[in-house]
Order: structure tokens, then C-alpha cells, then sequence
């Protein structure tokens, strides 16, 4: 599941109105999933936030969250919501 915010460049029609979630809302995010919250130059960011789909490369998420129970969608869209931002599901 990615997260976007400024750092997927704001495809979207206001780019401008694009919320910012700072490293330290991550790591609150990290502290309560069992899976992993990966942020652009972790290793594996590359590799996890690459889409299937070649047209859509050229985006670079906030976040690449890698849920490993029902609790951690939970918590992550919650987070996501709370937070205006875009989510895509995997």
C-alpha cells in the first residue's frame, strides 16, 4: 500500500493542496504495525514503491507500507485518512 503526498510530485489537478507528512508521522505509524513503513532511500524503497504498470513509474510515494495483518490496513488507512492522503492498494 503506498502513501503520496509532495513526494509523488502531485499528479493530481492541485498539487498545491497536497498534504506534507513528516518523517516523525511515519515513525508513529511505524510504531504501531507489525509490518514495515518504507520511506525513499530505506533500502527495498526502489523496489517496493515500483508499480506494475510502466506508465505510472514516474511516481515516488511518501511511503510504501507493507501490511502484515488486518489491524495494520486498519491502522494505515486510518492514518491515511487522517492524515488527506492518497492511498493505493497492492
Amino acid at each position: 500500500m503506498s502513501v503520496a503526498d509532495q513526494a509523488g510530485r502531485g499528479q493530481g489537478l492541485y498539487p498545491s493542496a497536497v498534504p506534507r507528512v513528516s518523517s516523525t508521522d511515519l515513525a508513529r505509524l511505524r510504531e504501531v504495525l507489525t509490518g514495515e513503513v518504507i520511506e525513499p532511500g530505506a533500502p527495498g524503497y526502489e523496489t517496493a514503491r515500483r508499480p506494475a504498470m510502466a506508465r505510472f513509474r514516474h511516481i515516488r510515494p511518501r511511503a510504501v507500507v507493507r501490511c502484515a495483518s488486518a489491524d495494520d490496513v486498519a491502522r494505515t488507512l486510518g492514518f491515511a485518512r487522517g492524515s488527506g492522503l492518497h492511498v493505493v492498494p497492492r
